[in-house]
């Protein structure tokens, strides 16, 4: 009678292309790139300290209005906006009373009897006239405002003639100087308002690009930086954005966020909530100009929220402290329709061809630079000390004429692009991970660029860094550039394990991948690295679990052959999407084998198969499975990648051993023999 049969799965520590459970894989390289995104960052509020007053004192010599590397580094960062806390191109109307607060406006206009507008010279370097238009209402609410001023000159200027005049708090009527009169006119070469409202569209266009900004500003000083995909969903989400600083000391920070609408820019809560950090060793607090490039003529930020806000902190990694000064912050739109501010204010605001209304504030207004401005509430404002013209921008050492040679700086990208064509980007300064995980045709582009780091190598390093490889060199000015399309899920090297029931293969869950600039190989004990980083790469899962043991207790024999009973069954999880190939025989040298002769051993036969889920000709007697199953298998594969931690189980329907005649009656164990292979390695 033939005895129990047990099939049992073989270790084997050979290393080659066939073994018990044999892995023949190569390691490809990775590399990456990311920007440091984190949720939660605990920020410290900066102490209350006395505001200086922005306006520099500088001889302002400008060739013309066009002239703003010349204005924005000479106490005009924004051109003839730079002192007024509403600039209106276009029409100005106000409901209340305006409390500090210098506006200049095209057509000013007030909607309500002696309404008042109030402000105080506090630093004489600044123009003394509170209130500059082109033309006022013809209405006999516009012609009652009322100046809070003792003053009866140098308060108001008009470009037309004949503009009546307005009266002061005493009742007085003021004098109507020239437009001419104004300093922030003459020395910015303007003698009307169109051509102040060419000048503003011009400051905004100046802050957008990067190249205007390279030309006015040392590398030094500027940090130019536009948000990637991956970090504009974490602006969506309300989570903090991590900025670094490669210099460590960059004190202007301009950042480019190019979302496409307001609906992307606000959570799903209908709340701003832009969160930024600024990674730097800087003490001081640090010039913040956001960019939004990107946002629709036809869309409408609507601020109604308390939980609206702009936040930027900036510090170490370990110690972030949030910015308080307004008048470090600049919010730049370039063709938003409207901005509605019905809670809070967020700093100063260029919006040349935005219409703003402010309908409500809990806050003090700083700056709003717009094509019609509307103020429906009665509002009070920083005055001077609110308003975005940084004295920095007027220090000599900041000049881009300051840059004998470039500092050291590296720029690095990665592109992740999928089979169905849609690609994200991120980029890294310090260690930091890819959060989208890789399959197994997904490509990484890495591209890395270098400037200053004389006499160096760049050498890169795939897991634990024990082996460098020089992938580029710099040149004599110690600038360089590197790019490559790696496949981080191809060729993934398994490890195996087991438990009472299978041995499993799997794929590694990441791959981490390092760069390093150094003069030599920096395995070198002597060697140091100028700089390093590293990025870390989700990989989707693959794992293949096959049976430890087959057991055959059904003694019956058919024709030759007897089937396992239970059913041996097969796992799988393919979210990696990879081709392989399995093949299962029987090892006739196995040492667990009784007879040890191979004429003596047992045999799967016919029964033999292999798969590869690439191209497979018979599944059903290949793969021992119904043909339905087999169908469904190669239809799991081929379509929706397998996403259950344990994968799917197959049943084995169709596995048998033949049976020599000379043995029915012979006890054997049968050494399992399999061999699994990326496709189409042979």
């Amino acid at each position: 009678m033939f005895n129990q049969i047990v099939g049992i799965v073989k270790m084997s520590k050979r290393h080659t292309v066939k073994f018990s459970l044999l892995m023949v894989l190569i390691l490809t390289g990775l590399t990456g790139i990311s920007v440091i995104v984190h949720d939660g960052q605990k920020v410290e509020a900066a102490k209350t300290k006395t505001v200086k007053t922005v306006k520099s004192t500088v001889n302002v010599n400008a060739k013309n209005s066009d002239d703003l590397s010349y204005l924005t580094t000479h106490g005009y960062a924004l051109g003839v906006a730079s002192n007024f806390n509403i600039f209106a191109t276009e029409s100005y109307t106000q409901d209340n009373d305006i409390g500090n607060a210098r506006i200049a406006a095209n057509k000013f206009q007030v909607n309500n009897y002696q309404r008042s507008v109030g402000w105080t010279q506090a630093d004489p370097d600044i123009d003394s006239h509170m209130l500059a238009v082109k033309s006022l209402a013809d209405d006999s609410n516009t012609q009652s405002t009322k100046l809070i001023t003792d003053r009866t000159s140098g308060v108001f200027a008009a470009e037309d003639s004949g503009t009546t005049a307005l009266r002061n708090s005493s009742g007085n009527p003021v004098d109507v100087d020239q437009l001419t009169n104004v300093k922030d006119f003459s020395e910015n070469q303007l003698t009307n308002f169109a051509s102040a409202n060419d000048q503003v569209e011009a400051v905004s266009k100046f802050y957008a690009s990067e190249d205007q900004i390279n030309q006015t500003f040392s590398k030094k000083f500027v940090n130019n930086t536009t948000l990637t995909t991956d970090q504009l969903s974490q602006i969506h989400a309300g989570k903090t954005v991590t900025i670094n600083d490669p210099n460590a000391e960059r004190k202007c920070l301009v950042v480019n966020i190019p979302v496409d609408s307001v609906k992307d820019l606000k959570t799903q809560e209908d709340v701003l909530k832009l969160h930024l950090q600024y990674v730097t060793n800087l003490s001081a607090e640090p010039i913040v100009i956001l960019n939004f490039p990107n946002l629709s003529k036809e869309d409408v930020l609507d601020l109604n929220s308390a939980g609206d806000i702009v936040d930027v902190s900036y510090g170490t990694v370990d110690h972030q402290t949030q910015i308080i000064d307004k008048n470090h912050l600049l919010l730049n739109f370039s063709q938003l329709k409207t901005i509605k501010f019905n809670n809070q204010f967020i700093g100063t605001v260029i919006a040349p061809n935005t219409d703003i209304e402010i309908n409500a504030l809990n806050s003090a207004l700083t700056s709003v630079i717009g094509k019609n401005i509307h103020v429906a509430t009665s509002i009070n404002t920083l005055g001077p000390n609110g308003i975005f013209n940084p004295p920095d921008f007027s220090d000599p050492d900041n000049s881009a004429n300051s840059d004998d040679k470039p500092s050291k700086s590296v720029e690095t990208t990665l592109k992740k692009t999928g089979t169905d064509g849609q690609s994200t980007s991120t980029s890294f300064d310090n260690p930091t991970t890819m959060a989208s995980a890789f399959t197994y045709n997904d490509k990484a582009n890495f591209s890395l660029k270098w400037e200053a780091y004389e006499g160096t190598n760049l050498y890169e390093s795939i897991g634990n860094q024990s082996s460098w490889k020089q992938v580029a060199s710099s040149d004599g000015d110690g600038a360089g550039k590197f790019s490559t399309d790696q496949y981080p899920g191809q060729d993934q090297k398994l490890t195996q394990t087991s438990d009472a029931d299978y041995v499993t293969l799997m794929t590694p869950k990441n791959q981490v991948v390092y760069f390093a600039l150094a003069s030599s190989d920096p395995n070198d004990s002597k060697t140091e690295k100028q700089w390093s980083s590293s990025i870390t790469l989700n990989l989707a899962p693959f794992s293949i679990s096959m049976p430890k043991k087959i057991l055959f207790s059904n003694l019956a024999v058919q024709n030759g052959v007897t089937r396992p009973d239970p059913t041996p069954t097969m796992k799988l999880n393919n979210t990696l999407d990879a081709p392989f190939k399995l093949k299962v025989g029987v090892d006739a040298q196995s040492s667990v084998t009784e007879p040890v002769e191979k004429a003596a051993n047992v045999f799967l036969g016919t029964a033999n198969f292999t798969y590869n889920n690439v191209n497979l000709y018979d599944p059903g007697s290949d793969l021992g499975m119904t043909q339905s199953d087999a169908d469904q298998f190669i239809k799991d594969l081929a379509t929706d990648p397998l996403t259950d931690d344990g994968g799917k189980v197959y049943q084995m329907n169709d596995f048998q051993l033949k049976v020599p005649s000379n043995l029915l009656y012979t006890k054997a164990t049968v050494g399992m023999l399999w061999q699994f292979s990326w496709f189409p390695s042979s």
